[in-house]
C-alpha cells in the first residue's frame, strides 16, 4: 500500500443521534495529522463536518417493531446500496453507529469485506443481550460509551468515556442566549424536546403543547422548542398551526437552549443525557406503539427508560410512559417542580452525580487516535 494513499472510512448512521455522534467523530478525524477521507450513510450533521454523504438515511429513519415492518422495502434497498459501495471503494474501515436492528442485519456480510467496528453499540444491557454475541463474532472492535458495557464485549471493547462530555458545551450563557432570541432573562423557561423523528414529534408534541398551555395559565413561563435539523419547520406547523402562540421555536444552539431552561419535558433518548450533563431538571416521557412497549416490558432488563435513571439505578427524573404520559400527570409533575425550588435542586444534585459517572473530556480525540493507530496506518 503506497504511503501517499489517503485512507478511507465509511460511517453508517441510521438516525439523528447517530448522525450527530458520527459528525463529532469526523471532526475528531479532521483534527488528526493525517485525516482519512470519510464517506457516510447518514444525515446533514455528518455532511456538515465534511463527510461525503452517499445517502441521507435519516429520511427513512424509524424505530419500533410495527414501524420497521412498513419500512422494510427501503431498508432492503439501502442494504444493497451499502454493500455495493463497500465493494467498489477500497475502504480501510467501516464504523457502525447504534441503530442495531439494521446494522446487525448487514454486519456479517460487510465485516467479511472490510474491517468493521461498532461505535456506540446497542444497549445490550437493556435487552437483547444476544446481540453482544453477534457483535463479538463479526466486529473487530467495540467502542463503548458507558464503563459497565465493557463486560459484554470482553477483549474487543475500548472505553475512553462518553463522547457527549466533549460536545455538550453551551456557546452562550443563559442571559446571552435568551437575549439573542429576543426573550426576557428575568422570566422562567420550560423546554419542550419531543424528539427528532417525525413519528416522535407527532406523538409527543401535541401533548407537550397541551401541558404548556395549561401551565401558562397558572405560571408566568416561557416555552422553548429546539428545531431538530432533520425535520422541516412545516412538520411542526402541521401538528398545530397555532403552536407559535405557545412556544418559541429556536434554531441552532440547542445546548444553550437546554442550559437556559429551568425545566424540560423530554422524550426519552440522548437529550436526557445531554440535559443531565447541563444539570437541567426534567420529566422523561414516551409513547410508542403498543407492540413496541409490550416488547420492552417483556424483555427489558432495566426498570427505567431514561438514561439518567438507568445510570443512577433509580428514578431521579420522573418517567411517564404510554398511557401514563397524559396531560394530568405531566402538568401536575411539572408544576410540582416549578413551584418547589428544593425539588429542582435535589434533581440537579443527582444529575451532577450522573455526569461524574461519564468520565473525563477528551474522549473523541482518544477514540479517533485509537482507530487511526489500529486501522488507518
Amino acid at each position: 500500500m503506497g504511503t501517499d494513499r489517503r485512507h478511507k472510512v465509511l460511517i453508517l448512521a441510521g438516525e439523528e443521534s447517530g448522525d450527530l455522534h458520527g459528525s463529532y467523530l469526523v471532526r475528531a478525524f479532521n483534527a488528526l495529522k493525517t485525516p482519512p477521507e470519510v464517506y457516510a450513510f447518514g444525515g446533514k450533521h455528518l455532511q456538515s463536518e465534511g463527510a461525503d454523504l452517499v445517502e441521507n438515511t435519516l429520511e427513512t429513519s424509524v424505530v419500533g417493531i410495527s414501524e420497521v415492518l412498513f419500512a422494510l422495502p427501503s431498508l432492503f434497498k439501502r442494504a444493497r446500496k451499502i454493500k455495493d459501495f463497500i465493494k467498489t471503494h477500497d475502504l480501510d474501515l467501516v464504523i457502525l453507529i447504534d441503530y442495531p436492528g439494521f446494522h446487525l442485519w448487514i454486519l456479517p456480510e460487510i465485516s467479511r469485506l472490510v474491517p468493521t467496528v461498532y461505535y456506540i453499540p446497542p444497549k445490550v444491557w437493556v435487552w437483547k443481550e444476544s446481540r453482544a454475541r453477534k457483535i463479538l463474532e463479526f466486529c473487530h472492535r467495540v467502542y463503548t460509551i458507558f464503563p459497565f458495557e465493557q463486560r459484554f464485549f470482553p477483549e474487543k471493547s475500548r472505553y475512553f468515556g462518553h463522547p457527549l462530555l466533549d460536545i455538550v458545551k453551551p456557546k452562550l450563557n443563559r442571559e446571552e442566549f435568551l437575549l439573542s432570541q429576543g426573550l426576557d432573562p428575568a422570566k422562567r423557561y420550560v423546554g419542550l424536546v419531543p424528539g427528532s423523528r417525525s413519528q416522535e414529534i407527532k406523538k409527543m408534541l401535541p401533548l407537550f403543547l397541551e401541558v404548556s398551555r395549561k401551565l401558562s395559565r397558572e405560571e408566568n413561563l416561557g416555552f422553548l422548542l429546539p428545531h431538530a435539523p432533520s425535520l422541516d419547520l412545516q412538520e411542526y406547523q402541521n401538528i398545530d398551526p397555532d403552536l407559535e402562540s405557545v412556544v418559541r421555536i429556536c434554531e441552532g444552539e440547542t445546548y444553550s437552549l437546554l442550559g437556559s431552561c429551568d425545566f424540560i419535558l423530554a422524550t426519552s433518548g440522548t437529550v436526557t443525557l445531554e440535559a443531565a450533563i447541563l444539570g437541567t431538571p426534567m420529566l422523561i416521557c414516551n409513547r410508542g406503539s403498543a407492540l413496541t412497549y409490550l416488547a420492552f416490558q417483556a424483555l427489558s432488563k432495566v426498570r427505567h427508560l431514561g438514561l439518567p435513571n438507568i445510570l443512577k439505578q433509580e428514578e431521579i427524573c420522573p418517567e411517564y410512559l404510554q398511557n401514563d404520559a397524559n396531560l394530568e400527570n405531566l402538568f401536575n409533575a411539572a408544576k410540582s417542580y416549578l413551584q418547589d425550588a428544593s425539588k429542582l435542586e435535589e434533581q440537579k444534585k443527582h444529575l451532577f452525580e450522573v455526569r461524574e459517572l461519564l468520565g473525563e473530556p477528551g474522549v473523541l480525540a482518544k477514540i479517533s487516535q485509537d482507530m487511526q493507530e489500529t486501522y488507518l496506518r
